[in-house]
């Protein structure tokens, strides 16, 4: 039995469409990295399965029941948004155990509240009040607030955002091991993509209304099924809408004379090059889009002109297609 399921899932608002045809299912433990460009639905398809919206057509399954049957305080389905949302009359011990209460009695609600509250190193606080929180502070009491409920699926949106890059890092890590520990089923929505490698099982790329492709962070990263998701998630430079090579086959010369005609040449602006673990990287901006590539760069190219035009190419044979069918 699929621990969780959507199934042809589709969300309407005035008349506009917002997703449709939305199907993927999970098993028990799994955590699936949801990402996208902005005002693609992802927030939306997570309040749907959380009961705050309904879906226009289709239907949620949790261990083989139709969620949205059930009432939201029935469906053991926790979320977390971008905003902390605690409430401000409450000390911070207090909002964790607020839903605790209704399972456990006070002393052992509180007995977990504070196991929780020192694992993210917030002991000091116990007694305090949100206002007297940072913002980061506040994020990861809403974190571990739906965490010590835990829910049989946990939504995440974009928890992190608000964070500074140390402490984001911190915290993802921390999720994760908890979530694999709890043997939770999580969706995860977020626009870095180096969160969704590292925190999913699974990514979904969606785009347009529609997943265009899932499946195990690296196959999408490496592998994307159209140009949609190579734009939006994988690290590759897409030729055109069939065809697509992966960063590092890619050279950089001022001259298109330069290449033979077994490469393909692309326009591009030169950013800048920067230096990592020994390794040297141009940054490059294909001419007429805005999408940036970070490509291996095998010569000394400092001395070159923020903003030069030149060329990037790549052999022929390195060329990739597009599979339409995944």
């Amino acid at each position: 039995m699929t621990y969780f399921s959507l199934v042809k899932a589709h969300k309407e608002y005035q008349k506009k469409e917002i997703f449709t045809g939305i199907d993927f299912s999970l098993e028990k433990g799994e955590i699936l990295s949801l990402v996208g460009p902005s005002g693609t639905g992802k927030s939306t398809l997570l309040r749907c399965i959380a009961g705050l919206e309904q879906f226009t057509a289709g239907h949620a399954l949790l261990e083989d029941q139709r969620v949205e049957h059930l009432k939201g305080k029935e469906r053991t389905v926790g979320m977390v948004f971008q905003q902390p949302l605690l409430f401000p009359h409450l000390t911070i011990l207090e909002n964790v155990i607020y839903g605790l209460k209704l399972k456990r009695s006070k002393r052992e609600a509180a007995t977990e509240g504070i196991k929780y509250i020192k694992s993210v190193g917030l002991e000091d606080y116990i007694h305090a009040y949100p206002h007297e929180l940072s913002g980061g502070q506040q994020q990861r009491i809403a974190l571990i607030r739906a965490l010590v409920l835990k829910p049989k699926l946990l939504l995440l949106d974009e928890p992190f955002s608000s964070l500074d890059p140390d402490l984001r890092r911190e915290l993802r890590d921390w999720v994760r091991m908890l979530l694999k520990q709890e043997k939770m089923t999580a969706i995860f929505v977020t626009h870095d993509r180096e969160e969704a490698m590292l925190l999913g099982d699974k990514v979904a790329v969606l785009a347009e209304g529609k997943i265009q492709q899932i499946g195990p962070p690296r196959q999408v990263y490496e592998q994307p099924s159209n140009e949609l998701v190579a734009r939006h998630y994988a690290d590759v430079i897409v030729l055109n809408d069939r065809e697509y090579a992966p960063n590092h086959f890619f050279v950089w010369s001022s001259s298109k004379a330069a290449f033979s005609a077994e490469f393909c040449v692309l326009e591009a602006q030169w950013l800048n090059q920067t230096y990592q673990f020994g390794e040297s990287y141009a940054h490059i901006q294909m001419t007429g889009t805005k999408r940036r590539h970070i490509i291996p760069a095998k010569h000394d190219l400092s001395h070159l002109t923020p903003g030069k035009t030149g060329y990037v190419a790549v052999n022929r044979n390195e060329i990739r297609s597009f599979d339409k069918e995944e």
